[in-house]
């Protein structure tokens, strides 16, 4: 039974290329929203899918996806996909096309090589959904079609006599009454506008000085306050008691002696002491590396043992790794996943337990 299409799926929600061993690559590929004159309206943006034969290195993206989702070694996972691309090739031949659900279809051309047909709607992307087709016709076209309206409603009714005998009637009825209307009420209205408005201004005004002259005394204003300020403070100051008292004179004297002058070599002590968050990035890019996985989802026990056995045998980077579905067995820390696969190669030269192991980023 194919499964690989489902596998594909999910892996492209997150990622632009799938590389099934043995078959090729999908790539997904992001198509801006576009306006299509034929059909008048804006397509939204869509991921649109492509396969790429050539590309046959194994990037361990659709291993690790079986290892998940079948709880099975890293070995029992290429095998599982190697049985699933041989059984897909067999119907390809045998069909000529092999339909992936929501991805699209192989089919085999002439020349005996694999095409790939995509799905029409696009794969599915989380960050798209809800974007449907919006129609939007020209104002030419609106324009147009207004006017076409108009004259077909008004061709099957055809009583041309009256509409002309009632707009002369309105066209000669209009000039005079504009003839005798606009003399006395214009110059009425413009005259009790402006005396109005004259009399306000002149209420305003009045009022804006009486405030300013009789609620303002001028002079005096600062004298009494700081008169009473004293007076409060000198009575209050009486009032309290002597453990209060004493508080607040050792209170000026505190602010007495942070008020001295600093030193530069103290300030500048004080900004380096406040600028240290930088440890905290430092042990968060410490915490991603890559690794060797040579063991995945064993007992802790036996995974322990092995860690023994690898470190007897002078692979002194070895480690154990526990989570809740059991323990891995790991080797090394590496920067980048180049690093690690260089490293791997190497190590498998020396010892057959790294024959079957993987790189993994944690």
């Amino acid at each position: 039974m194919i499964r690989l299409d489902k596998h594909i799926e999910i892996l492209l929600l997150d990622n632009d290329c799938v590389i099934v061993p043995g078959l090729g690559g999908f790539m997904a590929h992001h198509v801006c929203a576009r306006y299509d004159a034929e059909t008048q309206s804006f397509l939204p943006p869509l991921r649109q899918l492509g396969f790429n034969a050539q590309l046959q290195i194994n990037d361990s993206l659709l291993a690790q996806s079986y290892i998940e989702a079948y709880d099975i070694s890293y070995p029992e996972a290429l095998r599982r996909i190697e049985d699933e691309v041989t059984e897909l090739q067999q119907k390809i031949r045998n069909e000529g096309k092999c339909e992936l659900n929501d991805i699209g279809a192989l089919t085999l051309n002439d020349n005996g090589k694999i095409e790939f047909e995509p799905c029409e709607a696009g794969i599915l992307t989380p960050e798209l959904y809800g974007l449907n087709t919006i129609d939007i016709a020209p104002l030419r076209t609106t324009a147009t079609v207004g006017q076409s309206e108009v004259s077909h409603a008004g061709t099957p009714h055809q009583e041309p006599k009256p509409a002309p005998q009632l707009a002369v009637a309105q066209d000669i009825t209009r000039p005079a009454a504009e003839e005798e209307e606009p003399e006395e009420p214009a110059t009425e209205r413009t005259i009790s506008i402006r005396v109005s408005t004259i009399k306000h201004v002149g209420t305003i005004a009045a009022t804006i000085l009486a405030l300013l002259v009789f609620s303002l005394p001028v002079g005096q204003t600062s004298k009494p306050t700081v008169s009473e300020s004293y007076m409060d403070t000198g009575i209050l100051y009486n009032i309290l008691p002597e453990q209060m008292r004493n508080a607040d004179t050792a209170a000026k004297s505190v602010m007495q002696h942070k008020a001295k002058p600093v030193n530069r070599e103290e300030v500048t002590a004080k900004e380096t002491t406040k600028q240290e968050p930088a440890p905290i990035a430092e042990a968060i890019t410490e915490q991603q590396f890559f690794s060797i996985v040579l063991a995945s989802r064993v007992p802790e026990d036996n995974a322990h043992d092995f860690v023994k056995q690898l470190r007897s045998q002078g692979f002194d980077k070895a480690e154990m790794i526990t989570r809740k579905n059991g323990a891995k067995v790991i080797y090394g820390r590496f920067s980048s996943e180049k690093e690690a696969l260089d490293s791997l190669r190497n190590l498998r030269k020396k010892s057959g337990h790294f024959n079957d192991g993987w790189i993994m980023e944690f």
